[in-house]
């Protein structure tokens, strides 16, 4: 097994703050998600659109205080959402301000033991390529394959199912500190401490700033929050999540591997998580983006600017372009907001891209559900010969 932890900085992340007594009410009536059922322990994806119901941004919400959140979001678009935002503060009791170089966005990727995509799972995103580069590329994140030719179906389906189960049980909760003190206080004040688990190697022990997050979070979305430093759950495989913490103090992980920042791009294009830069901003309604099967649109709030679009699109009829996962067969560099066409004549735009060792590249991209035919003149824009990937999550109907 692997027992490296990867901390990869987020440098292109931004973040913005919303304070006062109308904060929530005045984000409730922007985006789409439910922000009243965003707590310190909850975080929320939600979008920000248009009144075309297409998304300028995505931002992943939590909150410090219940006057007090913070919205992350690519810092390219940071100052952009800021000022589209402030122009509908009117009365309400919020101050909005641009925070990215106040503070600190990383990725924390936990180990993952050999096996943990085997037999007993199904084809990883590594092995759905069929591509040993990939899997190197991905290794840089953390995240370890193996499958030895000389052991047999059966055997390597056991070994599989022992790991999985190992794994699943590991990543459930990470020792955050292995100091006396900071157990005896956890203790003292009732939490729950019975999961956390000492790592085999010391070595690879993430020390968290202060006993109050002593436990990652669990669950997808779910949050932690010691003083100002705050941990979100964003996946499960391998287990990863966003650190924020005020760029004023001292890094709060240590003991982990530097990871790249294309390593944990290629886990958000595996995960399918979609991200709305410059290039792309305005292009996508919600659902294109698949932020309904995401969780990203709660359909039973009130109003919010590009509703009646979103919610046409979600009650009378079929999506009929969403964002899709593929890898190209060949070389290739794509880039965001770049258009193009695959092979049986469907037209795409991309929405994430990242570029492996072997020169193929996997992304995501908007394209219709239903293959077209291939066009008799030769299309306008380059086509790309790209085999499609499994996401990890069902598509509404």
């Amino acid at each position: 097994m692997s027992n490296e932890w990867n901390s990869i900085e987020l440098e292109d992340l931004g973040v913005l703050r919303l304070r006062g007594a109308d904060a929530v009410r005045f984000l409730q009536g922007q985006v789409s998600n439910d922000v009243e059922r965003l707590t310190p322990e909850r975080s929320l994806l939600a979008g920000y659109h248009n009144p075309q119901g297409r998304a300028i941004a995505l931002l992943r919400l939590v909150q410090l205080a219940p006057d007090d959140l913070l919205a992350i979001l690519p810092r390219e678009l940071a100052a952009v959402v800021a000022s589209r935002l402030g122009k509908f503060v009117l009365r309400a009791k919020v101050k909005i301000s641009e925070e990215s170089a106040a503070w600190r966005v990383s990725g924390l990727v936990a180990p993952r033991l050999v096996g943990e995509h085997g037999a007993a799972n199904g084809a990883s995103a590594v092995e759905a390529s069929g591509d040993a580069d990939r899997a190197g590329d991905i290794s840089r994140a953390g995240a370890e394959t193996s499958g030895s030719a000389s052991v047999d179906e059966t055997g390597a389906r056991a070994v599989s199912r022992e790991t999985d189960e190992a794994f699943e049980e590991r990543s459930k909760s990470w020792a955050a500190s292995l100091f006396e003190q900071a157990s005896a206080r956890v203790a003292e004040a009732g939490e729950q401490s019975a999961a956390a688990v000492q790592l085999e190697d010391s070595d690879s022990v993430v020390e968290l700033p202060t006993v109050s997050a002593l436990m990652l979070p669990d669950a997808v979305n779910a949050a932690s929050l010691a003083e100002s430093t705050v941990i979100i759950r964003v996946g499960t495989s391998p287990a990863r999540w966003l650190v924020v913490s005020p760029r004023g103090e001292a890094p709060p992980l240590s003991g982990c591997a530097r990871g790249e920042r294309d390593a944990w791009r290629l886990l958000d294009i595996a995960d399918g998580v979609p991200q709305v830069y410059t290039a792309t901003s305005e292009e996508f309604v919600a659902q294109m983006l698949n932020l309904d099967a995401l969780g990203g649109i709660s359909f039973e709030k009130g109003c919010y600017t590009g509703q009646e679009v979103i919610a046409r699109a979600h009650y009378r009829g079929r999506v009929k372009r969403r964002m899709q996962r593929f890898l190209s067969r060949g070389p290739a560099r794509l880039a965001v907001g770049e258009s193009g066409q695959l092979a049986d004549g469907r037209s795409f735009k991309v929405v994430e891209a990242a570029r492996l060792a072997n020169e193929r590249c996997e992304f995501l991209a908007v394209a219709p559900m239903v293959a077209g035919v291939a066009p008799d003149e030769a299309p306008a824009a380059a086509t790309i010969d790209a085999e499609p990937l499994a996401l990890p999550y069902m598509l509404p109907e």
